[in-house]
């Protein structure tokens, strides 16, 4: 076969997989890592219904308000404890917040995996940017020459300035 093959990150449920050729619906996009795929479909994010894919969580409790996105850190005053920063580049990034909490509440935090994360409004954004922390407290940005330990992930969706406030990413620790 002349297709493509490779490591499948999210599986729709639309999708099947035969004889170990992953076979996704006719309109069903999906991510996958590079590779060779069997398959007439172009490689796409699978991001259907604001679903994240694979995601690894921890519950930590959060030292100020976070919103669904936020780009969490370790929060050096709390042993124990995540916040938000307004520190671009921060070094001490640990994920980012899968819900909507109040400062003080407990909070699940996506450590690894894809996830929306949160972007100002004006930023844009290109597929694989490196997303890294802003002065705006939660946010991220991209980053062409990141320092060591500041990257919360790879952007997997392209936004314009002016368009949307969030952005699909890998998560990973660099």
């Amino acid at each position: 076969m002349g297709g493509r093959r490779g490591i499948l990150l999210g599986l729709p449920g639309a999708a099947t997989l035969v004889a170990g050729v992953f076979a996704p619906a006719a309109d069903e996009p999906v991510l996958a890592a590079p590779g060779r795929f069997s398959f007439g479909a172009e490689a796409r994010p699978c991001l259907r219904g604001g679903q994240a894919q694979n995601v690894v969580t921890k519950k930590f409790v959060c030292t100020a308000a976070v919103n669904a996105g936020d780009i969490l850190v370790v929060d050096t005053a709390n042993a124990g404890q995540v916040t938000t920063t307004n520190t671009a580049n921060n070094t001490k990034i640990i994920g980012a917040a899968r819900g909507t909490v109040a400062a003080g509440a407990t909070c699940e935090v996506a450590l690894s995996g894809v996830l929306q994360v949160n972007i100002p409004t004006m930023t844009a954004v290109t597929l694989g940017d490196m997303i890294t922390s802003t002065t705006t407290a939660g946010l991220g940005a991209p980053n062409a020459t990141p320092a060591v330990g500041t990257v919360i992930g790879k952007a997997i969706q392209a936004k314009s300035a002016g368009t949307g406030s969030s952005v699909w990413v890998i998560l990973r620790e660099n």
